[in-house]
C-alpha cells in the first residue's frame, strides 16, 4: 500500500477585494479591496502613498469632467473616508475659482497595495460666469495637502461670486485588467520541503509599465525534452485565502512593492510510491498556464514525477 507523507506548506492569507469599473459607485467582487472598512487600517498618505495617475479631460454639456486616479504605492491596504477636497490652479499655482464641493458621504473605501482608485471632478459653465483658465490641480486626501497634478488640457472654472464649485465624485474602484503572457515573466524557485514533498516557488513578476492582475489556480504540466506530457498534470490544491485576484504594480510605478505573485508547487517524492503504481520519469520542464492568459509559460525544472498516477499539486496565486 503507498504510504503518502503530510504535507507542509506555509500559508499566505491574499487580501480579499471588491473592485468597481468606471467613475460611479460600483460594485463588483474581486479580491484586493472593499467599499466598507471592516477592521483599523491607516489613512491612505496623500504625500507618500497614493501616487497620481495621468489625469484625463473631457467636454460634457456645460462644462468639463476631470478624471483623477491614484495608485496604493505601499505595501499594504489603507483606508480612504469621505472625500477629497480639490482646488483648480493656473500655471503659476493661483487657485481659479472656488474650493470644490464634496459629496455628502460616510462611506469608508478600503484601498489594497497597488490598487487604483478614481474620483471625477465636474466643473460647471453656465449663465452670469465669469471663466477663469486652469492647468493643474491639487488634492486634500484626509485633511492632509496632496500633490499638484499638472492637467493634460486647460479647463475653464467659473470664478464669479457665488458661481457653483467643482464637484468632486465619490471614490471608486479601478478594475485592472489581467496580465498578458507579454507582460509577465515566470520563474521556477528552488525547492525545500519535507515528510517527503518537496514544494517550488512558482513566481510570475509583472515587467511592464502598467498594473495588471494574475488570478485563479495555475494548470501546471510537467513535460519531457521533447516537449510530452510527462504524466498527469498538477492536482489543484485549494488552501484558504490562495487564488484570488492579486494586482502587480508596473514598472511605470517606480517604486510599486508588489510586482510578483507566486504558487507553490508540491512534488511528492516517487519513492513514497510502490515503483508498479508510480513508474517514475524525470522531466525537463513545467508547462505553466494562468487564468485568463493565453499561452503558457516553459520553466526549466528537473524532477522525478509518477506516470502512472498524480503525484504532483499546485495552490492558487497569492501575494509575493
Amino acid at each position: 500500500m503507498d504510504q503518502l507523507h503530510p504535507r507542509r506548506r506555509a500559508l499566505r492569507v491574499a487580501v480579499a477585494a471588491t473592485s468597481a469599473l468606471g467613475l460611479g459607485l460600483l460594485a463588483a467582487s474581486s479580491a484586493g479591496a472593499s467599499n466598507r472598512s471592516s477592521v483599523a487600517l491607516p489613512l491612505c498618505a496623500a504625500t507618500s502613498g497614493l501616487v497620481p495617475v495621468a489625469p484625463v479631460v473631457a467636454s460634457i454639456p456645460g462644462g468639463t469632467t476631470v478624471t483623477l486616479t491614484f495608485t496604493n504605492a505601499t505595501a499594504t491596504a489603507c483606508a480612504l473616508p469621505g472625500a477629497p477636497s480639490v482646488i483648480l490652479r493656473n500655471a503659476s499655482g493661483v487657485q481659479v475659482g472656488p474650493t470644490s464641493a464634496a459629496p455628502s458621504t460616510t462611506s469608508v473605501l478600503t484601498l489594497a497595495a497597488t490598487h487604483q482608485v478614481a474620483l471625477s471632478v465636474h466643473l460647471v459653465e453656465g449663465v452670469n460666469c465669469t471663466v477663469g483658465t486652469a492647468s493643474k490641480v491639487s488634492v486634500t486626501f484626509n485633511g492632509v495637502p496632496g500633490p499638484t497634478i499638472a492637467l493634460p488640457s486647460t479647463v475653464g472654472v467659473c470664478t464669479s461670486p457665488g458661481s457653483l464649485k467643482p464637484v468632486v465624485s465619490g471614490y471608486s474602484l479601478v478594475a485592472v485588467a489581467h496580465c498578458t503572457s507579454a507582460q509577465l515573466q515566470a520563474s521556477a524557485g528552488a525547492g525545500s520541503g519535507a515528510a517527503g514533498t518537496i514544494y517550488y516557488p512558482l513566481s510570475f513578476t509583472n515587467v511592464s509599465a502598467a498594473a495588471c492582475s494574475v488570478s485563479g489556480i495555475p494548470v501546471v504540466q510537467p513535460v519531457t525534452t521533447a516537449g510530452a506530457a510527462a504524466g498527469p498534470a498538477a492536482a489543484p490544491e485549494v488552501l484558504p485565502g490562495d487564488g484570488g485576484t492579486v494586482v502587480l504594480g508596473g514598472t511605470g510605478l517606480g517604486h510599486s512593492p508588489l510586482r510578483s505573485a507566486v504558487a507553490q508547487y508540491g512534488v511528492t517524492e516517487s519513492g513514497n510510491y510502490t515503483p508498479s503504481t508510480c513508474r517514475a520519469t524525470v522531466t525537463s520542464a513545467l508547462k505553466v498556464s494562468l487564468t485568463g492568459v493565453a499561452g503558457s509559460f516553459h520553466l526549466p525544472l528537473r524532477i522525478s514525477v509518477c506516470t502512472a498516477r498524480v503525484s504532483t499539486h499546485i495552490s492558487g496565486v497569492t501575494a509575493s
